[in-house]
């Protein structure tokens, strides 16, 4: 109660305006916001009731009622996202996968010559996604031949990350703490390879890791785990591989090694269409549509 009181609030400006009135939403949790919308869109990153903390019947509870929203339209970032809203009864489900803000990170990446090897992550730094000692593994594989570098907000989504910080830390890593897109460019741009070692879990089946393109544009090869998402760019793009644990330091350790300013600019070039500038586009397209069709008042 406390909540739809709150949000009534401050969303008071958009009930009261002129039609129409367009809901793009990111949670399903809307208490009943959609109601007076007149284009409902639910834009999912993510299997949201999967995540550890996050209260899974909630969630369940607010994407039936969405999905029985006349004319709603989903918007899945992953293959798994987009079946499991089918699953869940949206009739309509757009796949549209996570981009990124590559003209940043393009911006901040550095020619071969000021290239070292390290290799680095950027993100979350929580347990629910890191898959802990692949990363240990890591932080041992680059003593004395690199370095690990660690990027993000502690324990975002829940848990206490500073007990592995510490320990990654003792092994040579090192935290650079949460920085600006543009603070985040500067370091990948002198860096050889972008890290997303995440857990295989039923979390992270689902996730698009918007990451693997900042790190393309900034130059670095990607070395992920084999996350579903991840998998299908490798059939496309050589720069990206995906290894499991048994396999990763042996992929990180050839992915050091140094590369030409046209291997570099080749990594950019394939992260050209996975920016913002296209998918802006895209998505104005897809709420003109929807505007278009809705009927004169």
């Amino acid at each position: 109660m406390l909540n739809r009181t709150l949000l009534r609030r401050s969303t008071a400006a958009w009930l009261e305006s002129p039609r129409p009135r367009v809901l793009w939403t990111f949670t399903p949790v809307t208490y009943g916001l959609e109601n007076a919308a007149d284009v409902v869109i639910y834009h999912c990153v993510d299997l949201l009731a999967k995540f550890p903390g996050i209260d899974g019947v909630a969630v369940g509870k607010g994407e039936r009622n969405l999905a029985a929203q006349p004319g709603i339209v989903a918007i899945a970032t992953s293959q798994a996202v987009h079946e499991h809203l089918l699953s869940a009864g949206f009739p309509r489900v757009e796949l549209l996968q996570n981009v990124a803000d590559v003209s940043v990170f393009t911006e901040g990446s550095r020619p071969a010559v000021e290239r070292r090897p390290a290799a680095i992550f950027s993100g979350n730094l929580t347990t629910a996604k890191l898959d802990m000692p692949l990363l240990e593994s890591v932080a041992r594989a680059l003593q004395g031949r690199g370095e690990l570098l660690l990027a993000g907000p502690l324990a975002a989504g829940g848990g206490s990350f500073t007990a592995e910080l510490q320990q990654l830390e003792a092994l040579g890593a090192r935290y650079l703490g949460l920085l600006t897109p543009n603070e985040l460019a500067a370091a990948a741009g002198t860096c050889s390879v972008g890290l997303i070692p995440y857990s295989i879990n039923d979390y992270t089946t689902g996730v698009s890791p918007l990451k693997c393109f900042e790190y393309l544009s900034s130059g670095l090869s990607v070395l992920s785990t084999p996350l579903p998402s991840v998998q299908a760019l490798t059939r496309n793009n050589r720069h990206v591989i995906a290894a499991d644990s048994a396999d990763f330091v042996h992929h990180l350790s050839r992915m050091l090694a140094p590369v030409t300013d046209d291997v570099i600019t080749d990594r950019i070039d394939s992260a050209g269409r996975h920016g913002w500038d296209e998918r802006g586009q895209v998505l104005r397209n897809l709420l003109t549509a929807e505007l278009t069709h809705l009927p004169v008042r």
